[in-house]
């Protein structure tokens, strides 16, 4: 790869197999090297997008919060409609549930669980089926915060999209019937509790009307 020209088209794409290449031989240092080249060079092309996620993934799995927190900021700002994004959203999540356990101060501890909550919030919203999806669920309720009606919602519906249909019912019988119905009614058919599935039909026709 290192023989590809710098004036080829090929260049963007060279660079970033050595980058993985250098990850699969566990060569953080020419890895980090290569993303940031690739970053720099090419800050449009497809790959660098990837690449910065990669860098900022490397960062937070070498106990790197402050840098890595600030990478997965800039993704969400300059690519805020890609997977990447929305996979950033988990990380920014767990570098603030990461720091909770160092601040001493309550009302600023209280901040910290409020920010990392709102990432994973966000995270679930927009991938209920993602692969950080039960890890961020684990990870908000380890937070100990009172959950309302709509985050009861997003975890069951993320916990249906894994098809773990006993643990959605735990978090759907805490949800308004008004809103939840349609997954209540889809949950109840899972479990095949059919008279359920007839109930939460009624009653969700019941409110439509």
């Amino acid at each position: 790869f290192s023989k590809v020209s710098k004036f080829s088209t090929l260049k963007s794409t060279a660079v970033y197999r050595q980058a993985v290449c250098a990850d699969k031989l566990e060569d953080n240092k020419t890895a980090v090297k290569k993303y940031k080249y690739l970053m720099s060079h090419y800050p449009y092309s497809k790959l660098a997008v990837r690449a910065k996620y990669l860098y900022a993934q490397s960062l937070y799995e070498d106990k790197q919060a402050k840098r890595a927190k600030r990478e997965f900021k800039g993704l969400l700002k300059q690519y805020p409609n890609t997977d990447y994004a929305i996979a950033s959203e988990y990380y920014l999540g767990s570098v603030e549930a990461g720091n909770i356990v160092n601040i001493k101060n309550k009302k600023n501890k209280e901040l910290a669980k409020n920010k990392a909550i709102h990432y994973f919030r966000d995270y679930l919203k927009e991938a209920p089926s993602g692969r950080f999806a039960i890890l961020s669920i684990d990870k908000w309720i380890g937070l100990n915060k009172k959950l309302t009606n709509e985050d009861n919602l997003i975890i069951a519906k993320a916990y249906q999209a894994s098809g773990d249909y006993k643990k959605a019912q735990k978090y759907l019988k805490f949800t308004n019937i008004s809103v939840s119905w349609p997954y209540l009614v889809k949950n109840a058919y899972s479990l095949k509790d059919y008279s359920r599935v007839k109930y939460y039909t009624e009653q969700g026709l019941k409110g439509k009307g």
